[in-house]
C-alpha cells in the first residue's frame, strides 16, 4: 500500500474512534462523547505511534500467523501492539479504560452497546477491522470496518479464483460464437 494521506495515524484512528463510540448516541450525551473521542484520541495516538509505519504497514500489526515466516521478526517489532482485545468480562485495556474514567463512560454499558461479545479490534495504517471468535476456529470472522485500499492477494483466494475463471469461460463464450469463423465450444470447454 502506497503512502498516502488517509494512511496517516490521525485519519485511521477517525475511523476507529467513531466505529467505537457511534453506539453511545443511545445512552450518552453529545458532550460527554465528544470528551470521550477526544481522549480517546490523545491516548490511542500515544499508543500507536511508536509502531506506526505507513509505508510498512504491516510492520507491528497482529494479523501474522505462527507459520508465517516473518512471524518471529514481526514480534520483535511489537506485533500485538496494535491490536487492542475488547470483552464484557473484564476491564478494557488501559488506553480505552483511562477514557472511560475521564469522561464518565461506563466501560459495560459501553461494550453492551456494541455488542456484548469479546472481539479483537486492529488499527493498521489505512485499516480499522474487528475479529469475532478466536484466530483459526471456524467461528472466527475477521471484519474490515473501513479501508483505504483494498491490497490486491499475492496468493490468489479461492473467490478470486472462482471470479477469474468464469471471466475466462465469458470470453471464450464470447469468442465462439462472435468470431468470423465457427469455433468448436466443446473442445474449448474441455467436453
Amino acid at each position: 500500500m502506497a503512502f498516502n494521506p488517509s494512511t496517516s495515524l490521525s485519519v485511521t484512528l477517525g475511523h476507529a474512534i467513531s466505529y467505537l463510540t457511534r453506539p453511545l448516541i443511545v445512552q450518552y450525551s453529545a458532550t460527554t462523547i465528544i470528551k470521550l473521542q477526544l481522549i480517546l484520541e490523545a491516548n490511542l495516538t500515544a499508543h500507536y505511534q511508536p509502531l506506526w509505519v505507513a509505508k510498512e504497514p504491516l510492520r507491528g500489526n497482529s494479523y501474522f500467523h505462527l507459520s508465517d515466516e516473518s512471524f518471529a521478526h514481526n514480534v520483535s517489532l511489537g506485533s500485538g501492539r496494535r491490536c487492542l482485545t475488547l470483552s464484557p468480562e473484564c476491564l478494557p485495556p488501559r488506553v480505552i479504560y483511562s477514557a472511560c474514567v475521564a469522561s464518565g463512560v461506563q466501560w459495560f454499558d459501553w461494550i453492551a452497546l456494541l455488542g456484548g461479545r469479546e472481539f479483537d479490534f486492529f488499527v493498521d495504517p489505512g485499516c480499522v477491522s474487528v475479529r469475532y471468535g478466536m484466530k483459526g476456529s471456524p467461528d472466527c470472522k475477521l471484519i474490515t470496518i473501513w479501508a483505504d485500499e483494498v491490497p490486491s492477494p499475492t496468493v490468489p483466494t479461492l473467490a478470486t479464483k472462482v471470479l477469474l475463471h468464469f471471466s475466462f469461460l465469458d470470453v471464450l463464450a464470447h469468442s465462439c460464437f462472435t468470431g468470423p469463423e465457427p469455433h468448436n465450444c466443446s473442445a474449448a470447454y474441455g467436453e
